[in-house]
């Protein structure tokens, strides 16, 4: 799995930063990411993920 549970990240395309909060894996869809961030808005999100679309930090 690319990225553990609590692992600091960041969007890949936004810049937004969070923490992941969840990870699923599917036999036929690859690993999914589910993270809690703070938008550009300033609203908290919680929203699931491909790997690669996100970032390590």
């Amino acid at each position: 799995m690319a990225f553990q549970l609590k692992d600091p990240v960041k969007l890949a395309l936004s810049g937004e930063r969070g923490c992941v909060v969840g990870v699923a894996q599917y036999v036929d869809s690859g690993d999914f990411i589910q993270v809690s961030y703070l938008a550009a808005t300033g609203e908290q999100k919680k929203d699931w993920f491909t790997v690669s679309e996100l970032v390590a930090e």
